[in-house]
Order: C-alpha cells, then sequence, then structure tokens
C-alpha cells in the first residue's frame, strides 16, 4: 500500500525516492525475511515431528524463488501458445525442462552439502511451546520498552518480561542440546526389540545410562532404509544423539543393512569386533565407514565377561572350535551359524540373544554346557523350523519367549511347529510381527515385559 517496508525502517536504510536498483535490493531483502521468518515459524514443527531441518532454504530460495517466478508464467505461456501453433513446445518446452531439472537438482545438490541438513533428536514437549512463547514475547518486549522508556510508566509485567525470556532462552538450549535434562536414573535394564519386519534390531538402555543396539534391521535388496526410518527415529524419539556401542551379529541384510546407514546419521563411540576376527566384506566396509568417523573397536573373546555398570553381557558364542568346523564360505561371510550369541545378567535377570543360529550351532552350545540359562529368550532365526531344538529349549529354560519377524512373511515365520513347541514349553511368545516393538524392563529383582500395543 506504498507504506515503507518494515526492514527498511529496522535497518535505518533510505526511505526517499528509489533508484531502479532498489526494486532488486528490496526482492532480496524480502526474500530473505520472508524465508526467514518460515524457517522460524517451522523449525519447532519440524524437529519435533520429523527431528529434522534444513538451513539451506534460507539460500536457495534466492535463487529458486526468482526461477519459479520465471518458469510458471513462461510453462503456461508456452502451454497456451503451443495449441495454437505447435512449433512454439519444441522451442519452449526444452527450456522450461532444463529449468525444472535445476529447480529439482539444485535443492539435491545444496542437501549433499556438510551441515546444510540437520537430524536431531526430539525435544520434551513444552520445547515448541517455549519456543514461540519466546518468539511472539521478544519483539513485545522490546516495543514496549520502546514505547515506555520512563521506568515509573512500566507495569510489573514489563519487569518481569526479562526473566520469562531468559529462562525461556536457556531452557531452550539446554534442551536443544540435552534432549533427556533431567535424566534421573532409576536403576532399570531396558531391552526393545525394535519392530523393523522380517528382520532384527535390539536396543538396550542400561542403568548407567550407556546404550547399546545391536543389528539394525532391512529389507530384502535395501527397498525401504530400516536404519534412517525406523532406528534412528526410534532413538531420535528417546532423545538421543549418538549410542555408546554397535554391533552386528552376522552379515545377513536384514540384520545389519540398518546399522549401515545408522552410521551417516548417528554418533557412535564403540563398535563390537569379534576376536578372532571372522573375513567379511560387507562388515569390514561397515566398519571402515565408523573408523573413518572416529569410532573406536572394542574387541571381544567369547567367554570373557564385559560389564557396563551392574550389567554383565557374555559373548558365548562363536567359539574358535566352532569357527574351526565351519566350512569356508565361497565369498567372505559369515553365516547363520557364526552369529553373535549373548548372554546378558543382570541380578536374578537374564536374556539370550541368539542372532540366527540354527540347530548346528544350538547342538554345539549344549553339547559343551554352554550357561545358556536365562528367564528370557529371544528366539534364533525368528523361529523358522530350522532352529529352536527341544534340548536348546529345555537348557534355556525361558519363560518368556520374543520372536523378531515381518507380519506376513514370506519365509512364515516363525514356523507353526516352533509356536507349538515352545508352548508345550510352557513358554509365553512374543511376536513383534502381531504386537510391534517389544519392551522387557527390569530392576533386576522384578521383570516387566509390553509390546507396542499396550501403548
Amino acid at each position: 500500500m506504498g507504506e515503507v517496508p518494515w526492514y527498511r525502517r529496522m535497518f535505518i536504510l533510505e526511505v526517499g525516492p528509489k533508484p531502479w536498483f532498489y526494486k532488486i535490493t528490496d526482492f532480496f531483502y524480502g526474500t530473505v525475511f520472508i524465508s526467514l521468518a518460515a524457517m522460524l515459524g517451522t523449525l519447532p514443527v519440524l524437529i519435533y515431528f520429523f527431528n529434522h531441518f534444513s538451513i539451506g532454504g534460507l539460500f536457495l530460495n534466492l535463487i529458486l524463488v526468482p526461477l519459479m517466478a520465471v518458469l510458471i508464467p513462461l510453462g503456461l505461456l508456452t502451454s497456451f501458445l503451443a495449441v495454437l501453433w505447435e512449433p512454439v513446445a519444441a522451442v519452449g518446452m526444452p527450456v522450461i525442462g532444463g529449468m525444472l531439472h535445476l529447480y529439482v537438482d539444485l535443492p539435491k545438490f545444496a542437501a549433499a552439502l556438510p551441515f546444510m541438513s540437520l537430524y536431531v533428536p526430539t525435544p520434551p514437549a513444552v520445547w515448541p511451546l517455549l519456543y514461540y512463547a519466546l518468539l511472539a514475547g521478544l519483539p513485545l518486549w522490546l516495543r514496549s520498552r520502546k514505547s515506555e522508556t520512563e521506568p515509573e510508566k512500566r507495569n510489573r509485567w514489563q519487569n518481569v518480561y526479562p526473566w520469562g525470556l531468559g529462562f525461556a532462552s536457556v531452557a531452550l538450549i539446554v534442551w536443544f542440546i540435552w534432549p533427556r535434562f533431567p535424566l534421573f536414573k532409576n536403576g532399570e535394564l531396558s531391552v526393545y526389540l525394535l519392530d523393523v519386519g522380517q528382520g532384527e534390531s535390539t536396543y538396550m538402555e542400561f542403568p548407567n545410562g550407556e546404550t547399546l543396539l545391536l543389528d539394525g534391521g532391512g529389507y530384502f535388496r535395501n527397498s525401504l532404509d530400516v536404519g534412517k526410518l525406523v532406528v534412528a527415529p526410534f532413538l531420535w524419539n528417546r532423545g538421543l544423539w549418538g549410542l555408546t556401542y554397535v554391533g552386528a551379529t552376522h552379515s545377513d541384510n536384514d540384520h545389519i543393512s540398518g546399522l549401515e546407514s545408522l552410521a551417516n546419521l548417528v554418533t557412535i563411540r564403540h563398535f563390537l569386533d569379534r576376536r578372532p576376527a571372522l573375513p567379511d566384506r560387507r562388515i569390514d566396509r561397515w566398519k571402515d565407514r565408523l573408523r573413518e568417523r572416529d569410532t573406536v573397536p572394542l574387541p571381544l573373546q567369547p567367554g570373557r565377561p564385559w560389564q557396563i555398570g551392574e550389567v554383565r553381557l557374555t559373548l558365548l558364542h562363536p567359539t574358535a572350535d566352532f569357527i574351526a568346523q565351519e566350512p569356508p564360505a565361497a565369498h567372505p561371510k559369515i553365516g547363520n551359524d557364526l552369529s553373535m550369541v549373548w548372554k546378558i545378567e543382570y541380578g536374578a535377570f537374564s536374556m539370550l540373544l541368539t542372532g540366527d543360529i540354527t540347530e548346528k550351532a544350538e547342538r554345539y552350545l549344549v553339547a559343551h554346557n554352554a550357561p545358556l540359562k536365562a528367564s528370557v529368550l529371544k528366539a534364533p532365526h525368528h523361529g523358522s523350523r530350522t532352529s529352536s531344538h527341544p534340548d536348546f529349549l529345555r537348557a534355556v529354560g525361558a519363560r518368556d519367549v520374543i520372536v523378531s519377524s515381518g507380519r506376513f512373511n514370506v519365509f512364515h515365520h516363525p514356523h507353526p511347529q516352533v509356536v507349538d513347541r515352545y508352548r508345550r514349553h510352557g513358554a509365553t511368545l512374543w511376536r513383534t510381527d502381531l504386537q510391534g516393538a517389544i519392551r522387557i524392563t527390569t530392576n533386576g529383582t522384578d521383570t516387566r515385559i509390553t509390546h507396542h500395543k499396550d501403548l
């Protein structure tokens, strides 16, 4: 309506008669401030619900907005003229196509640059409210200070404003950097069997605050990036920037694929490294990527307990004797029967994590008197017919059995015979394909198992 733009008044820019190039600077300022306003206005929504925001849009809009301002009318005009005279399309459409390619490819190029796009954990629910309160309160406070310069004319709320804005600013910064603040240690061990479809991913939170992710799921031919779309959002929702420990039981796609994408999404302090080492091209590539990101290997040997606070973890399998019995693979690969088998103990609670071992490894463990007794068992190989031998189940004696498998999976896991076998042994069966993610919580004495449908 002819009013001087607010950014010219704010920055004391010239407000007199405008030379022609002022139109360019006004467009520049307007685009920057509109982009900044859009980014600031949507920032808490993007962080809270999507754990992601881009700072590149602020700069890209300086190119893309003018480009679209030309592209839309040019496209409409070319389409209209092409109806009247078809050769116009042969000239105009390639130009429009090139501009569209630029419009799509430029953001992709910018997104690949470092620090242009950031993933962050989910802050507390009060964080967006504090953010919007600060976003609206700061200009109001500055305006009130400008209008009331005499201290005696200010009301008491104007004196409280700075304290409220200061508290909101500190809370926003603290909860952004440390979303779990304040995290009180309650002495509990939590184990999650995530719902990653036909695959497996186990996440653990220890009483001392450290974390461990064993396997990351994965779809056939990587048709779905489970690490990026399932596991990472779960970790961010827990308020985590990264993990203390990460390990892969073996190199099947439905166990390791998600871990490969996680290497670029979260920080990882240590990865579990087998001793003796087993050759595997895919796991070796994954470990090389972790080393590039300063992740430190943690060597582990079968039978040697490993303490994380008050929780004891023992790698039971594969031993050097069992590895020597395995025929060499045609291609360097850690197969099912070379999966890591872990026993977790915390007070009276114990759990056995079995990877994808079959009856061959199960019989070996029973024959060599491995300490298999556990109150909770993660069913070997997703409950396939080639696993869960009766002798193995008797040696474990678990009251609760958890099966990680995908709904309507083509392998028909868990097999009906195996399900019946567990029930005959008096075990309660928990299934991710029917109940979603399974959570086990224990203080070392009492144990509670819940699933996604309970929430």
